[in-house]
């Protein structure tokens, strides 16, 4: 009973390093991809105030034309990079949805794994009982049978009667 016990505690405890292990995991990606998503942002602001800037060249450059062409060369790879910049925030953004749906499962289940520890601390002690239970009674039987044979090695049943020898 002592191993059965020592072992569920190994149990409990390993089971708890490892939720601690991947919440702290969950955790970290989780900030990291927060950190990701505000440089993204940042950049995003940095490219749209970078893009209005161009427009207002271009409209200034009129007179221009290389000029005009070199700075509409550069809006549209701004563009792009924005347009790239805008699919790498929506993957971004997806992975951070998976790791928050990651994160509020593995709540889920280290909360269900709880349930279960109590409910097996609770079989626990209920087993420890019976078997203390069966003990008493096994030792009360033990001390009835040990009597019963005391009276009858004095030829005396229980009941007050002789008994009748045996034939073996």
């Amino acid at each position: 009973m002592t191993q059965a016990c020592a072992q569920f505690e190994h149990f409990q405890e390993a089971a708890a390093r490892q939720r601690a292990e991947e919440r702290q995991a969950f955790e970290q990606c989780l900030a990291r991809l927060e950190q990701e998503i505000a440089a993204y942002r940042r950049q995003e602001a940095s490219l749209a105030q970078q893009a209005a800037e161009l427009d207002r060249l271009r409209k200034g450059l009129a007179h221009a034309p290389n000029e005009l062409h070199q700075v509409i060369s550069e809006c549209d790879q701004k563009n792009l990079q924005l347009q790239d910049l805008g699919l790498t925030k929506a993957d971004a953004e997806r992975r951070l949805d998976t790791v928050q749906q990651a994160l509020i499962e593995a709540r889920t289940e280290a909360a269900t794994a709880r349930r279960q520890v109590e409910m097996l601390e609770n079989l626990l002690v209920t087993a420890e009982r019976k078997a203390e239970q069966a003990e008493r009674d096994k030792a009360a039987w033990v001390d009835k049978i040990l009597i019963q044979r005391e009276i009858q090695g004095q030829g005396r049943l229980v009941t007050g009667y002789p008994t009748i020898p045996r034939l073996r």
